[in-house]
């Protein structure tokens, strides 16, 4: 919504994982683009550890096929996209 609709919301995504693809931290991406909770968070965009199933199907998807250092495509979510980077895995 902050973007124009799920469609901008989703090109704005892309962009954004350009943009850390080319360099620039998920932290810094986050606390600026990132209406999520997580986004002011210690360390930004970080949501800590996620229990298996307690996420929207989606995510979960992406939780299990996500490899430590990828950084996910855009997640069209009810309610939103997400970008995910999996920094950690157990």
């Amino acid at each position: 919504a902050r973007v124009g609709g799920m469609q901008q919301a989703v090109n704005g995504a892309q962009q954004l994982i350009q943009q850390m693809i080319g360099g620039a931290p998920f932290q810094a991406v986050a606390r600026q683009f990132s209406a999520a909770p997580s986004a002011q968070a210690r360390v930004p965009g970080d949501a800590g550890w996620i229990v298996e199933g307690t996420v929207q199907p989606a995510l979960q998807t992406a939780f299990d096929n996500l490899q430590v250092g990828e950084l996910s495509n855009p997640i069209v979510v009810e309610g939103g996209v997400y970008i995910i980077y999996m920094r950690d895995k157990r």
